[in-house]
């Protein structure tokens, strides 16, 4: 994935900060970090994945909206049942092999995943309120 700038990678680094000391992962640990992106890779050990694709003659804007509608809807449908969910651009991170192990023929375009299960609500990480950019920085209101 291509690397993030600016306010984006500010955004970022503060929200893998709190991640990581909530899973009481230091600077500089290596062995902890490994783990944390095997069991990353892994989908933090949910017994489902699902992976959202568009066809690739599509533009790739309003198709980008649908799938993030789709995306919140099925993590709102989730909780309806008692499920969690984490949307996981790292998913995509390796389409090929995605598309190999499902099955994903090359005329469908991966845009993002999402693991599903029960949540272990007892892990710091799943308590964890991240921080959130001031709306006004988000949200231009014209009257």
């Amino acid at each position: 994935a291509p690397r993030l700038q600016g306010v984006y990678r500010d955004r970022q680094v503060r929200l893998a900060k709190q991640i990581f000391e909530a899973l009481g992962i230091a600077k500089g640990d290596d062995e902890g970090m490994d783990a944390y992106m095997e069991d990353m890779y892994h989908g933090y050990g949910a017994p489902a994945g699902i992976i959202i694709v568009i066809d690739q003659i599509l533009s790739p804007n309003w198709p980008v909206m649908d799938v993030g509608i789709m995306a919140q809807t099925i993590a709102l449908a989730a909780l309806e049942y008692g499920l969690g969910t984490c949307i996981m651009r790292a998913m995509v991170d390796y389409p090929e092999h995605v598309r190999k192990i499902v099955g994903i023929p090359e005329s469908k375009k991966i845009m993002v995943g999402l693991v599903i299960g029960y949540p272990d609500w007892d892990k710091p990480v799943n308590q964890m309120i991240s921080e959130r950019e001031k709306l006004e920085n988000l949200v231009t209101i014209v009257e």
